[in-house]
């Protein structure tokens, strides 16, 4: 199974540290909206074992651009906290990796 190491905001610094420490986990920046996020800060997590990035995904649907930019340096693209089936099947669309959901929906 993946391990990830979510961190929440802050600086990109203190998460290149921890992985300086320990590369072996996933690391994960967490971020409300694709705004919270540069250039620079995609170029700076790409060299990260594992790398993802996880944005509310109210912030995802209409930001396939960033997700191309995430995707286009290696990163992965998560999405939380989906709670209807019908945002989960926009999101997916849109070409995020994961969701984080606070329901299971039925499965046909």
């Amino acid at each position: 199974p993946e391990a990830f190491l979510i961190y929440d905001g802050g600086s990109i610094t203190n998460l290149e540290y921890a992985h300086s420490l320990d590369p072996r986990p996933g690391y994960m920046l967490f971020r409300t909206t694709v705004a919270g996020f540069t250039t620079d800060d995609l170029d700076r997590l790409q060299v990260l074992n594992n790398p993802a990035v996880l944005v509310s995904a109210s912030n995802l649907t209409d930001n396939t651009s960033f997700i191309a930019a995430a995707h286009a340096r290696g990163l992965r693209v998560w999405a939380y906290t989906v709670n209807k089936q019908s945002d989960c099947e926009s999101i997916i669309a849109a070409g995020v990796d994961g969701l984080y959901i606070d329901r299971i929906f039925g499965v046909s």
